[in-house]
């Protein structure tokens, strides 16, 4: 894929792919370029943007996505903890969610309250 196709499949911009590759998040396992000098992003490329991307959505950072993924492409690292860091990232989720809950039941509530205000 071309970088306008995958950042369109992406709904991110080709400045956005690009600075994943300044930022050592995509390589040349992920990236090539065709003679013509044009990047050409193989299907690697677009598992590792789909985990980039919801690494965002969780809001881990790039720096931290990146030391991370070294480390788990590193081979250093047991299945014993993969699978603990897996657990963390669970609980890290689940402690936004929880945010998150709360946030939308406050909101409720306040919904709620004007709903009531107008009946009156």
């Amino acid at each position: 894929m071309l970088i306008h196709e995958v950042a369109e499949y992406f709904a991110i911009t080709a400045d956005t792919v690009r600075y994943y590759e300044k930022q050592g998040l995509l390589t040349e396992k992920h990236v090539r370029r065709r003679t013509n000098g044009y990047r050409e992003y193989t299907e690697a490329a677009l598992g590792r943007i789909r985990l980039i991307r919801l690494g965002q959505i969780a809001n881990f950072g790039l720096a931290e996505l990146r030391s991370g993924i070294e480390l788990w492409e590193s081979g250093k690292l047991s299945e014993e903890q993969k699978a603990e860091i897996w657990h963390q990232q669970l609980k890290r989720l689940d402690r936004q969610f929880e945010v998150l809950q709360e946030s939308r039941n406050f909101i409720m509530s306040k919904l709620q309250q004007l709903q009531n205000c107008h009946k009156a």
